[in-house]
């Protein structure tokens, strides 16, 4: 079965598809992902590293972004998901840290942007 490209999420993969098929590994993680999730999850102590110290909701955040700030760079680098790379944190500091990449990355295509019409 092929990956969707246009769903970004597990459990959007798992609700059209029926799972049966690496839903991880469609969203560009390595097939060892759980694995990393979890060696991640113990030596965070299973709590947020922002902190806050929530132990509920915690999820993995790259701290070298996935999806890269520079606008011309179209793919994360295998080494995004070395363990070194990651880190445990709560779903809303997951969030947080996300919205701020995002910004940076919109700051970037700016002034990529506005050098264009210079």
């Amino acid at each position: 079965m092929a990956c969707h490209a246009y769903i970004r999420t597990p459990e959007e993969i798992e609700l059209r598809t029926g799972g049966g098929y690496d839903i991880w590994g469609c969203l560009g993680f390595p097939s060892d992902w759980q694995i990393r999730r979890e060696i991640v999850l113990e030596r965070d102590g299973f709590e947020c590293q922002n902190m806050c110290g929530q132990t509920d909701g915690l999820q993995i955040h790259h701290l070298i972004p996935r999806r890269p700030i520079d606008p011309y760079d179209y793919g994360a680098t295998p080494s995004s998901h070395d363990i070194g790379n990651l880190v445990t944190l709560c779903e809303d500091c997951h969030r947080g840290a996300t919205e701020y990449e995002i910004e940076q990355r919109e700051a970037a295509r700016r002034e990529r942007d506005e050098g264009w019409l210079d």
